[in-house]
């Protein structure tokens, strides 16, 4: 299942916008002409969150994650502390989410086009409940189902940690809840702990090699070239990573290395569960939620991440926020949603037709997207404008310092 379109009203910064189009994957010619403008796009299946903080990036997952739950909502065990937005001029009682979907044969249902609208209400002070709010039913039992490969859909929120793998109980985590709850609870709680590598990946070794050899492969692609690599064996029961001839187990990695392989590892876990019989892992399709996916990179990974997921996992429709110039150079406009704020501080999503992929960092700063005046330190961008002017009057000593300022920088 893809998600295709949003409407949001009155939920969280949000006050409204309507049918919001989105890229997915194997998107066709005639909707992307007419939803887009384009005949191509190097990437089909990113979409990527931008805008300042307060703004509503993680707002904007966790309203595409509740839409995605259809009437599974009401399942969902968490409480919702101000979703209806609040405004001091106006009195709202409700939020609104619609979304449509684009349903495939992982589905197992009868439907090509499903619906979901989701209601918020506000109850009593900050408290608000949430309830499936949609005539059209049929087409999402699937949702309650224990088949974890329809309606595909794992979301990760900015807090991401993996649980120890001693203390990892399968059976811990099964509630009243859906099982598909599960695979989002990281957005809605920051202390929700993600599943480990060594608690699943030694059995499914042993019991399926063949799915084992496609993971190495996959986790190899997302993690591209000048890398911690895996290497399959394992010490004090901890998965090794290999690099320059350094072995280092798991807990041992920076914390860098352990947010973004945990994630990965996670999602893996997931894609793996979720799989048909007979279906390869790279052809399993679905939505993934991942809420800064900059955090803790290296800048030359996050001018790769991207594209990286994009190739290794093409059916997979990816929903992104991030604060990375160099993600965004590394995509076009058509796959960035800027949400912006009017005079009365609510949100709402637009597209800028301008071109971003292969700018350069200090391009894309002092674009919309990021709005900076400059990518200096205050101080140092006065003194250049100061020499700027003089240099332009011929005073040759303003000129040569500006010369200086501008390819050395300055001392204390």
């Amino acid at each position: 299942m893809y998600i295709k379109s949003l409407s949001v009203e009155n939920f969280k910064s949000f006050k409204f916008f309507s049918n919001l189009k989105f890229l997915y994957p194997n998107i066709n010619k005639t909707s992307l002409k007419m939803d887009f403008g384009v005949d191509n796009v190097r990437y089909d299946n990113i979409n990527v969150i931008l805008g300042n903080n307060s703004t509503g990036k993680t707002a904007f997952l966790k309203a595409i994650a509740l839409s995605t739950l259809g009437p599974g909502v009401s399942k969902l065990n968490i409480n919702p502390f101000m979703w209806v937005r609040r405004s001091p001029n106006e009195h709202n009682h409700f939020g609104l989410l619609y979304a449509t979907f684009e349903s495939n044969e992982q589905d197992h249902i009868k439907y090509g086009r499903v619906e979901s609208s989701i209601e918020v209400k506000v109850e009593s002070g900050s408290k608000d409940s949430i309830r499936w709010n949609h005539e059209q039913t049929k087409g999402w039992h699937p949702v309650f189902d224990d088949n974890p490969a329809a309606m595909f859909m794992v979301g990760y929120g900015a807090s991401r940690t993996v649980e120890l793998p001693e203390k990892f109980d399968p059976d811990a985590r099964k509630s009243d809840e859906l099982i598909r709850i599960n695979k989002v609870k990281s957005l809605f709680e920051e202390t929700y702990q993600l599943v480990p590598l060594d608690a699943w990946l030694p059995e499914m070794k042993t019991n399926n090699p063949g799915r084992y050899k496609q993971f190495v492969n996959l986790l190899a692609k997302i993690t591209g070239d000048g890398h911690f690599k895996f290497t399959g064996k394992m010490e004090d029961s901890q998965y090794v990573f290999e690099k320059e001839g350094r072995l280092i187990p798991f807990n041992a990695l920076s914390d860098g290395y352990r947010a973004f392989l945990g994630w990965i590892g996670d999602l893996l876990f997931h894609i793996e569960q979720s799989c048909p019989s007979g279906k390869k892992l790279v052809d399993n399709e679905g939505i993934v939620l991942i809420d800064e996916i900059d955090l803790h990179l290296h800048p030359a990974w996050q001018m790769k991440i991207l594209p990286l997921l994009a190739k290794a996992l093409p059916n997979i429709q990816f929903f992104v926020t991030t604060h990375s110039p160099l993600v965004v150079g590394s995509i076009e406009w058509q796959n960035i949603i800027y949400l912006k704020t009017d005079e009365d501080k609510c949100s709402f999503p637009i597209r800028d037709k301008r071109n971003t992929y292969g700018l350069d960092s200090d391009q894309i700063l002092v674009s919309d997207l990021f709005g900076l005046k400059s990518t200096r330190n205050d101080a140092v961008a006065d003194k250049l404008r100061i020499l700027s002017f003089k240099a332009s009057t011929g005073d040759s000593a303003a000129r040569k310092e500006l010369m200086e300022l501008m390819t050395k920088g300055t001392k204390l």
